[in-house]
């Protein structure tokens, strides 16, 4: 997890300064059965790994849709970046971007909490 958080950090310091609000105001929309096919080219034919990974994918469209707003807009616009950064994005990476980039977050603000108390 350290080694996510080092990626988003340096991520993050090097994404450009841009209006965030049009970028992040929906979930993007990525092609779902396309990844799938790309990141199991062995297993494309086989339609139990298929639908596996069109599962996980749809899954992680809805946990990122049901959790969209509670996300920073800057979080959002660098995992839309990093996760289409291999030109087949998933919404999976996308999912784990956001989990990471909320979890630092929520470290550094229970670290100052705790910086404060004492």
């Amino acid at each position: 997890m350290l080694k996510w958080a080092i990626i988003f950090t340096i991520i993050t310091g090097l994404s450009s300064i841009q209006d965030r609000s049009c970028a992040t105001d929906a979930v993007p929309h990525f092609t779902i059965a396309a990844n799938c096919r790309a990141e199991s080219p062995d297993a494309a034919g086989t339609d139990e790994a298929l639908s596996k990974c069109v599962h996980d994918e749809e899954q992680a469209k809805q946990n990122v849709a049901q959790a969209w707003s509670q996300f920073a807009s800057q979080d959002k616009e660098t995992c839309i970046k990093e996760t289409n950064i291999e030109s087949i994005p998933s919404y999976v990476e996308l999912q784990v971007c956001l989990e990471i980039a909320r979890d630092v977050q929520t470290s550094h603000r229970d670290t100052e909490l705790d910086r404060n108390l004492h």
